[in-house]
């Protein structure tokens, strides 16, 4: 995200999204901020999923500022930035287990898998893996059907997928453990 302009909202500074009949918006990353970028087929116009920010938006000179969300948004690389809307965790409903923090992320098809990391709660590493499908803006917790192979907790990791044949593959490499 460090080719987005800066604007300053309400005394933040945001990565510049939108200028829309003088509505300007931006995404504040935080600490816990997480990002992918994935280009389409011919390198153009990448899409930028941005995990555990905040969208604020200044109108007449006054700044609100979203809840904690997950953004997918466009980037025009021949023009200007471009906003795409983006999809909030407090449009659903939100166990604040959801929110982590190191956690690994990949992109197959139209779904973004977010698997384990660190809970922002109670600093806790999960075994947890959620997908959120933007074009939908509906997001789920991955269930392992039939035996479940015991699986350690931990944050850092590097994930991939991909799909064949109707079924999605998720490799996980590597990770931390904390120490108790």
């Amino acid at each position: 995200i460090s080719y987005l302009p800066f604007s300053t909202l309400g005394g933040i500074d945001t990565r510049k999204l939108e200028v829309d009949n003088g509505r300007v918006s931006g995404v504040i990353l935080e600490e816990n901020s997480q990002y992918l970028v994935d280009y389409d087929s011919d390198m153009l116009n990448p899409t930028v999923y941005v995990f555990n920010a905040k969208i604020a938006e200044t109108t007449s000179g006054v700044t609100t500022y979203g809840p904690v969300c997950h953004a997918a948004f466009k980037i025009d690389l021949e023009n200007s930035v471009t906003f795409r809307e983006h999809f909030s965790l407090a449009e659903v409903a939100f166990d604040e287990n959801m929110m982590r923090k190191d956690f690994g992320i990949c992109k197959c098809e139209g779904l973004v898998f977010q698997v384990y990391g660190t809970q922002v709660a109670n600093n806790k590493d999960t075994d947890e893996i959620y997908y959120f499908d933007f074009e939908s803006s509906e997001n789920y917790k991955l269930e392992i059907k039939g035996e479940k192979p015991e699986i350690l907790p931990r944050h850092g990791v590097t994930v991939c997928a991909f799909q064949r044949g109707g079924t999605y593959y998720l490799y996980v490499f590597g990770g931390q453990v904390q120490n108790d």
